[in-house]
């Protein structure tokens, strides 16, 4: 964890590309044509702080309406509606939100969805609600603009590689909002976060029905995560006890509190770097597990990009108990 802020910019004469006209040329550029960097979004694969996203453009703006200062703009970007890119993403660049009045703001995000639509996604409108925003508090330029003033936070979250306290602070934050302490105490308790009722997703569990069927006869509860309210699953999560599943977004709700417990199932021998920074900023205990003599990778299934196999549910149900008592 980096204890600085995140580098951000007043950026003066700025060109927004949105993808929605520009596609892969989409971005914000320095009048120069050079683009913002703090706009960038970086990742720590392949290499560390892989750019995703052009570094430079031909465009002037010379045809883009010009954008006053009569609103305070401030970049966000992409805004994946997805819960776990949700959270280590758009709600990442918004470290510095200063808090008063939001009747001047605009945040300008680039997708082909509208405003009501990302309201319609109930995990975002509930943080942005906690975060005092309205619907008139975001917008679109879906054909381009150059504004006379913008600013641009950077990230403070960088997937595969660090995360800026702040980040760490904003999360601790929202938590303690939305399930304000003290609650219930259940550190005995294990539960496992099923992905069985999911209809799509990156990744299938298969026999992950029989699995869950062991699991429970060792006391463990089993929860589908989806069916649950983003304050509902922090609430479990301040409740105490081991939580488990497969690496996946589920696991990524322990970020709204400190010191949780919990046991990842790997489907490959590298711990998932995302789930590892989480873990770290909230310094909590964990264990990952990749077992592969029981689970084997699989071909996308059925609007899954890929999946996983368990070739013993017994005996991998056994195994998870096991690492479990060790947390």
């Amino acid at each position: 964890m980096i204890e600085q802020n995140p580098p951000t910019r007043i950026v003066e004469g700025a060109i927004w590309l949105p993808r929605s006209r520009y596609g892969n040329a989409k971005g914000l550029y320095e009048p120069s044509g050079r683009v913002v960097t703090e706009s960038l979004t970086f990742r720590g694969f392949p290499e560390p702080h892989t750019p995703l996203g052009r570094l430079y453009t031909l465009e002037t703006g010379a045809d883009l309406p010009k954008i006053s200062r009569d609103f305070h703009y401030i970049h966000l970007g992409h805004v994946n509606r997805h819960y776990g890119h949700f959270l280590i993403g758009a709600v990442a660049r918004l470290w510095n939100l200063s808090a008063g009045n939001r009747s001047r703001l605009r945040l300008v995000f680039d997708e082909d969805y509208s405003v009501e639509d990302m309201f319609a996604v109930p995990h975002i409108r509930t943080l942005w609600e906690i975060l005092g925003l309205k619907e008139e508090n975001f917008i679109r330029f879906p054909h381009g603009a150059v504004f006379e003033s913008i600013e641009v936070p950077g990230l403070a979250f960088e997937e595969n590689s660090h995360v800026h306290r702040p980040y760490k602070d904003l999360m601790n934050w929202l938590g303690s909002v939305l399930v304000p302490t003290p609650v219930k105490q259940c550190p005995d308790r294990m539960i496992y976060f099923t992905k069985h009722h999911l209809q799509s997703g990156i990744r299938r569990i298969e026999q992950e029905e029989e699995l869950t069927h062991h699991l429970a006869a060792y006391g463990v509860e089993i929860v589908a995560p989806e069916n649950l309210t983003l304050v509902e699953q922090i609430r479990l999560w301040k409740e105490g006890g081991v939580f488990m599943g497969f690496s996946g977004s589920s696991l990524h709700t322990g970020i709204f509190h400190q010191k949780n417990r919990l046991l990842s199932l790997c489907h490959t021998d590298e711990a998932p770097s995302n789930q590892v920074l989480i873990d770290k900023v909230t310094n909590s205990r964990s264990l990952y597990l990749h077992d592969p003599e029981l689970l084997e990778n699989g071909h996308g299934i059925n609007g899954f990009r890929a999946s996983v196999v368990c070739n013993n549910p017994r005996l991998l149900a056994q195994r998870i108990i096991q690492a479990a008592k060790m947390l």
